[in-house]
């Protein structure tokens, strides 16, 4: 289905939480079988539930400023420098992930990149969704618009997430309303 901007728009990002950040991400287009997309859906729900338990058990509203345990803070960043090892190590040669600005919720994403460019072209997004965690999600998506940016070679995309569960859906509301909410704390601070 070929919708125009202001459709996509309201499809993806009308009456639901939106985040709008600088993520490592891309969309790599290509066709998913059923058992793939399935599997990365999996995948994607287990990351976004773990990195849930981790931020809520963290006590990140708590009134105590972070890092106030210096013993705590100490195995953080051992934990962190061990997540980084292993992410160098699984990764091996695959590129990193170009930085870009992408507004997404639980429907969809809405980003600019550079390539040839169709409507209905399925995929997955791949995104890092979170700094301190190296690893990358991996989402089925649809392409449902694009729309080329005026002097400049890349194009805006409207991605849908392409059959994904409710299960998943719901860890990534839940996510983005975490970070959501803290990107509100840093501009109240």
């Amino acid at each position: 289905m070929s919708l125009d901007a202001a459709s996509a728009e309201r499809e993806l990002f009308e009456h639901t939480v939106v985040c709008a950040e600088e993520f490592p991400i891309r969309f790599e287009p290509g066709t998913l079988d059923a058992t793939r997309a399935a599997r990365i859906s999996d995948h994607a729900e287990a990351v976004l539930r773990a990195l849930a338990l981790i931020e809520d058990s963290a006590g990140e509203d708590a009134d105590e400023p972070p890092g106030h345990n210096a013993g705590i803070a100490r195995l953080d960043a051992k934990i962190n420098l061990l997540l980084d090892l292993v992410a160098t190590l699984v990764r091996g040669n695959q590129p990193p992930l170009p930085m870009s600005p992408i507004r997404w919720s639980r429907n969809g994403a809405s980003l600019c990149q550079s390539g040839n460019w169709h409507t209905g072209q399925t995929g997955r997004l791949l995104i890092q969704p979170t700094a301190w965690l190296p690893q990358r999600l991996e989402l089925p998506v649809e392409l449902i618009a694009f729309a080329d940016r005026p002097n400049r070679s890349d194009a805006t995309l409207w991605l849908r997430f392409d059959g994904i569960p409710a299960s998943l859906k719901a860890a990534l509301e839940r996510h983005l309303f975490r970070l959501h909410r803290r990107a509100v704390a840093r501009r109240n601070r």
